[in-house]
């Protein structure tokens, strides 16, 4: 299944979709970018150091974390190989290029696969986006999502929104605390 062209196009040219909004620095120890993620989605920065969001009661998730990589096609592979820890019978996609609203560029695959973790009536079967994007062309972010099919065809709006909001920080900017806004 392939969502790039329509992601691309929402990326770069759509409104947020999120709603009331809570807009974190990222990573706390050292900001480098600002995030807006709706406020239903619970957004927090984990003690791991990974800002994770997901809506309430959907089996849907979004998460951020610095990876050691040191390209971008290397991040990508970093998230891959921590998605292999909870996910099987995993399907990446091809590697593409965007270029956000904000010029922030990123490297991203759609992947399929198996969620060991499922529980009841689901199947497990997910949809995932593995991302990855840098602030400074120094460090590297990675960017996973995963949800179910009908998650993530209500969500997807929701994350191009995410994608949409990662701003670079001035030097010095930010202190990692989360601010309100819409």
């Amino acid at each position: 299944m392939r969502f790039t062209a329509i992601t691309a196009f929402l990326l770069l040219s759509s409104a947020p979709a999120i709603g009331e909004t809570r807009t974190l620095t990222f990573p706390p120890e050292n900001p480098q970018f600002s995030v807006a993620v709706g406020d239903s989605w619970g957004p927090e920065i984990t003690s791991a150091g990974i800002l994770s969001a997901h809506p309430t009661g959907a089996a849907f998730a979004v998460s951020i974390f610095p990876a050691t990589a040191t390209t971008a096609p290397g991040a990508v592979d970093e998230v891959l190989t921590e998605v292999q820890h909870r996910f099987t019978d995993v399907k990446p996609g091809e590697l593409e290029h965007l270029t956000g609203k904000k010029g922030l560029k990123f490297l991203e695959r759609h992947a399929t696969g198996e969620d060991t973790q499922a529980t009841g009536e689901d199947n497990g079967a997910r949809l995932m986006l593995i991302a990855a994007f840098t602030i400074d062309g120094k460090s590297y972010f990675g960017l996973f999502q995963a949800g179910t099919p009908q998650a993530t065809k209500r969500y997807s709006a929701d994350v191009i929104a995410i994608l949409k909001s990662i701003a670079p920080l001035k030097s010095g900017a930010g202190k990692g605390q989360p601010e309100r806004g819409r």
